[in-house]
């Protein structure tokens, strides 16, 4: 079977951020510098063993800072939220009521999940209704729809084919007002 971004690397959050960019309508120009920015910015401790460990929640967040930091990027039409980030783990159905309000803005833009199973991935993410639209690094499955009655976050999966997400790691960009 042939290799695809992710299968060897971890460098699916610098993937996340310049997929969360692109939804936000910037070109291929600014998308190379956001991927720049995005691999520039984790601690220089964490090089090279985040190509194999993976993008942690703190090297996500900096290198969404990067990348709202370019000269090419306007960082005053949007800004990033971590709604869940250091709050008490909430039962599924809490989490889906909250996430449905913050999503239902109009401002709402995109956001990035990190989903730990079936494996553990940082993936962006818009709304579709009631379904979730993920737009992902796999080549085989760039754009995938779920159900949020098929995706857990309260630290186990009800069902082995359930998505399980972390809910303290979920990143919000909306649009300012």
């Amino acid at each position: 079977m042939h290799k695809y971004q992710g299968s060897l690397d971890g460098l699916c959050g610098p993937y996340a951020v310049v997929n969360a960019f692109h939804l936000l309508d910037y070109g291929d120009e600014v998308l190379e510098e956001v991927f720049k920015a995005a691999c520039q910015s984790p601690a220089h401790h964490r090089w090279p063993r985040l190509l194999w460990e993976g993008t942690g929640f703190g090297d996500l967040q900096r290198m969404i800072r990067a990348a709202m930091k370019l000269p090419c990027v306007d960082a005053s039409k949007f800004y990033v939220a971590y709604p869940f980030y250091k709050k008490k783990e909430l039962k599924t159905a809490k989490y889906w009521e909250i996430f449905y309000d913050i999503t239902d803005d109009k401002n709402f833009l995109c956001g990035i999940f990190r989903r730990t199973k079936p494996s553990d991935h940082w993936i962006v993410f818009k709304r579709d209704g009631k379904r979730i639209r993920f737009y992902d690094t796999d080549p085989k499955r760039p754009l995938i729809r779920r159900n949020t009655g098929s995706i857990d976050t309260a630290g186990r999966r009800r069902r082995p084919s359930n998505w399980l997400v972390k809910q303290d790691e979920t990143v919000i960009i909306r649009s300012n007002p």
